[in-house]
């Protein structure tokens, strides 16, 4: 299967558009599209796609064409302006509704509304300055921690050091306005 992959990823990603599609359309293999370069080269073939067709093409998948928007402007055309005119239903919103729950990210309607309006103070710029040097000073701490590792030249299991630091992270910014009164 990795090889395989390999061998569709040095393939050309192919264009055309149609008449009920003006866009520029990333086609791929039949009946899989685009899937086996966007498994193989992720974010990568994303970024090819977006410098070969522009900030806004179509992509073709097995069972499902996407639209991929690639400028801010068109998030905030999208996500803000006219966030009414774009649903967020169908097999595969349901799909990732499943994977991740009704989150903000792909709720909709007032139910979208108001988790977005209990969220947006946490990304106040003041909120922000706040947190950052939280989330520095715990930096500063994992890393001084790593100087003892290198000085007593012994083994890291660095997943165990960056569930820490993330854990870490979390609790200095959860509790943020407790520690500021204690």
């Amino acid at each position: 299967m990795a090889q395989s992959l390999k061998q569709a990823a040095r393939l050309n990603l192919q264009s055309g558009a149609d008449q009920a599609n003006p866009l520029p359309v990333v086609k791929g293999l039949p009946g899989v599209g685009a899937l086996p370069w966007l498994l193989y080269k992720k974010l990568d073939f994303l970024e090819e796609a977006r410098r070969k067709y522009g900030d806004i093409y179509t992509l073709k998948l097995p069972l499902l064409s996407m639209v991929m928007l690639n400028h801010p402007d068109h998030a905030q055309h999208v996500f803000r302006d006219h966030v009414r005119n774009y649903t967020k239903d169908g097999a595969l919103w349901n799909a990732f509704r499943k994977l991740t729950g009704n989150a903000l990210v792909n709720s909709s309607g007032d139910f979208w509304l108001r988790q977005r309006r209990m969220m947006q103070p946490f990304f106040h710029r003041q909120y922000l300055a706040q947190i950052t040097s939280e989330l520095v000073g715990a930096i500063e701490n994992t890393f001084r921690q790593w100087d003892k590792y290198v000085n007593e030249d012994k083994a890291v299991d660095l997943s165990q050091v960056f569930r820490h630091m993330t854990m870490t992270l979390v609790m200095r910014t959860m509790f943020l306005d407790l520690m500021k009164a204690a």
